[in-house]
């Protein structure tokens, strides 16, 4: 067999972390399935971590395809527009997090807020219930109010 590569191994973690089994992974990347297993317990991968993911994609595209052109073309910006504020607010969060750990770092009550400010920013554009949705959608993104709590308690008063 051919060296395995990175790209296989994301591959790998990604059809782990979407809950495929071992032998599943091992016929669509070539890498023995006890070879998966290690490494997926060495580096801490999720078995089935994207499943509630695929599942609301999944049901989303079915209920689109149900749309008029109409609904469909409306729909389509609202979405458009909702996810370029997801990902200001997550980009601000980010910034906000490695400035914060950079030799410039700022101090507690500065970093508190901040982050502050960019969750109540976050509340108001996507509401309370839509920021949570989308924190608990994808586990593998960061869950920013959180981390931010995290890091703020840590930093020195």
């Amino acid at each position: 067999m051919a060296k395995t590569t990175p790209a296989d191994w994301e591959k790998a973690k990604a059809l782990f972390e979407a809950g495929k089994s071992l032998s599943e992974i091992n016929a669509e990347t070539g890498i023995d399935r006890a070879t998966v297993s290690k490494r997926a317990k060495k580096d801490g991968w999720e078995k089935g971590i994207y499943q509630q993911l695929i599942l609301d994609g999944s049901r989303v595209k079915a209920e689109i395809s149900t749309l008029s052109s109409t609904v469909l073309n409306v729909v389509e910006k609202e979405i458009e527009e909702r996810t370029k504020h997801i990902q200001f607010f997550t980009n601000a969060a980010i910034k906000n997090v490695q400035e914060s750990m950079s030799l410039q770092c700022v101090d507690q009550s500065e970093f508190k807020a901040r982050a502050d400010t960019i969750l109540k920013g976050k509340e108001t554009v996507l509401g309370k219930e839509t920021g949570n949705v989308i924190n608990n959608t994808n586990a593998q993104q960061i869950n920013h109010t959180q981390l931010l709590k995290d890091i703020a308690a840590c930093l020195p008063d």
